[in-house]
């Protein structure tokens, strides 16, 4: 078998299988699972749009009075020097009816933590608070699932036909 040859095959059977993939997503009703996920809320807000893991120097600009974080004494105008926390593997999406506003931290820290370690610069200097979280729901994950008939039509082998070599 020629190198051309090999080539065309290979093209024949890839453009077979993109066909295939395109007809089997489109008729096989691909569903989502969801899965729910309790996450930590800390009960602040920052500034910027960086992560909390890394706001080395980034202003706190609220905090929710009935929450952790004013539990633990952190202030608005507080900067954030170093945090220390343990941190989710795989973060959820937050579901859209989770009040975002006091939402730093909220996929971030792993839903087990029952403390986070805040380091904070004031006028005064430098305080290290210690945070315990709140769960609240609201963390989800989806899961795209393909229904078995739609996955086993996609791996059939393509079928030969008068543009593919035999």
């Amino acid at each position: 078998m020629s190198a051309s040859t090999s080539i065309a095959m290979a093209r024949c059977w890839f453009t077979s299988l993109s066909r295939r993939y395109n007809a089997s997503a489109a008729s096989a009703n691909i569903v989502a699972t969801k899965s729910s996920s309790a996450i930590p809320y800390l009960g602040f807000a920052l500034s910027g749009d960086r992560s909390l893991l890394y706001a080395d120097a980034r202003v706190v600009t609220a905090v929710d009075s009935a929450g952790p974080a004013a539990a633990a004494g952190l202030q608005r105008g507080d900067a954030i020097v170093a945090v220390e926390a343990p941190v989710r593997d795989d973060p959820p999406s937050i579901a859209p009816a989770v009040d975002r506003r006091y939402g730093a931290g909220l996929a971030e820290i792993a839903s087990g933590a029952t403390s986070v370690a805040i380091r904070v610069r004031r006028a005064e200097g430098v305080r290290d608070l210690v945070v315990k979280p709140r769960l609240i729901s609201g963390g989800y994950w989806e899961v795209p699932r393909l229904p078995a008939s739609g996955a086993l039509a996609f791996f059939r082998p393509p079928v030969a036909n008068a543009s593919c070599p035999p």
